[in-house]
């Protein structure tokens, strides 16, 4: 069976699910599924926008980006009924 396609906001989601607690690019880069240089474009947009920071530890969703997961996930439960 096909892998279904993933939008970038989902792609989006699942970064910043998966740096809800700090973790490194390889950790991430795992989590979500995704090549090293479509991560590296997803950190650097996600950073500019100020939903991802970069700590001593790794990468890790800032409040705006945590915001972001809790309202992905409602409206995806919305769409899903």
């Amino acid at each position: 069976m096909a892998q279904q396609r993933r939008c970038p906001p989902e792609i989006v989601a699942q970064i910043l699910e998966a740096t809800l607690r700090a973790q490194r690019k390889t950790q991430i880069m795992y989590h979500v599924r995704i090549d090293f240089r479509t991560l590296e474009r997803y950190l650097a947009y996600l950073m500019e926008k100020g939903l991802l920071e970069q700590d001593g530890l790794g990468y890790r969703a800032t409040k705006n980006g945590r915001l972001f997961v809790e309202k992905y996930r409602e409206a995806s439960r919305l769409l899903e009924n």
